[in-house]
Formats: structure tokens, sequence, C-alpha cells
């Protein structure tokens, strides 16, 4: 959820918009298995993936009129739903000792 939030904030610049959607979304996720090196990745992830939304955008005088501009919601579901995100999840609570801890 950190992943997409930040991502949906950087894609629509931090419009009031969507900051109004993500204050008043009461899903009643926690992740307090993120440490700040988790959180500075998932920074640096949503920046590199706005990048990559903002110069899709500046080549869209090459798509088909009505195609141009920005599509985040579509690159943002294309992230969430491949496998590297999991892949990377997996990893990192590897790295941080939590499956250690984890119970069932």
């Amino acid at each position: 959820m950190t992943y997409f939030r930040q991502l949906l904030r950087k894609s629509y610049n931090n419009s009031n918009s969507v900051r109004d959607i993500i204050s008043n979304d009461h899903s009643g996720f926690t992740e307090p298995i993120l440490t700040e090196i988790d959180f500075k990745l998932i920074d640096s992830l949503t920046t590199i993936d706005n990048q990559r939304l903002i110069t899709d955008s500046s080549e869209g005088h090459l798509r088909a009129e009505g195609a141009q501009g920005k599509r985040p919601l579509g690159y943002i579901m294309d992230r969430l739903t491949s496998k590297w995100l999991d892949s990377l999840a997996k990893s990192r609570m590897k790295l941080s000792g939590v499956w250690d801890n984890w119970s069932d």
C-alpha cells in the first residue's frame, strides 16, 4: 500500500484530489515491518516510476490523438500486478529478519 499511495501521489503531482482520496481511505492497512531503508527504497522506486511516466508523457505526441499525456492508472496497475513487487517485498522481509519472527 505504501508503494501504491506514493506512486499515486507523485504521478498526479500530489494534487489535492489525490490527497483527499488517500486521506479519506480507511483500508486499515498497517505496515509496521517496513524499515527506514524500506521507506527510502520505496521513495526511490516511485520517483523512478514517476520519471518513466513523465518521459512517456513527453513522447505522447507520437501516439494517436486522444492517447497523449500521462497514463498513471494503467501504469500503476501494471506495476502492482507484476511479480517484481511481491518478489522485492519478500526479499526485503528476509533481509529484515521478519520471516524469523513470523508466526501463524
